[in-house]
């Protein structure tokens, strides 16, 4: 299934990375995103160019929405809270939980997603895995 990209998504690659899709800048032909959202010539880079478009949605975008939550795995981490799946299910949503103590917060992971709280910050699973130092 091929994945339709509007202005005012966010984006989530393969390798972790989060962004929201700004702009189309016709002039240097990019398209544009808000934070970093690809590994290019040894440094990350906020946009990409027309004529590798078709290819980074297809080979790179993992889940696309208009809605940031939706893009949230287990094994993530929000607000600095590790995302962990709790195996409740009711009416076909997965519920996630955060891992702190006495203070839980559970949402659905569908298109009715209910969370109370704002989201700051987001640090995926594959960023960690990609930051991380294994000792043998």
């Amino acid at each position: 299934m091929k994945l339709k990209i509007e202005f005012g998504m966010y984006v989530r690659t393969k390798d972790g990375l989060i962004a929201k899709y700004i702009k189309k800048n016709n002039e240097y032909e990019w398209h544009v995103f808000d934070d970093k959202i690809q590994w290019f010539y040894e440094s990350y880079i906020n946009e990409i160019e027309f004529e590798d478009w078709e290819d980074f949605v297809k080979e790179e975008v993992t889940k696309a929405s208009f809605d940031l939550i939706d893009l949230i795995e287990v094994g993530d981490y929000v607000n600095g809270y590790k995302v962990i799946e709790v195996g409740y299910e009711e009416d076909g949503h997965k519920y996630l939980d955060f891992d702190r103590e006495n203070d839980a917060l559970h949402w659905g992971q569908s298109s009715s997603i209910e969370y109370d709280e704002e989201i700051k910050t987001i640090v995926t699973k594959e960023q960690f895995e990609q930051m991380q130092y294994v000792v043998e």
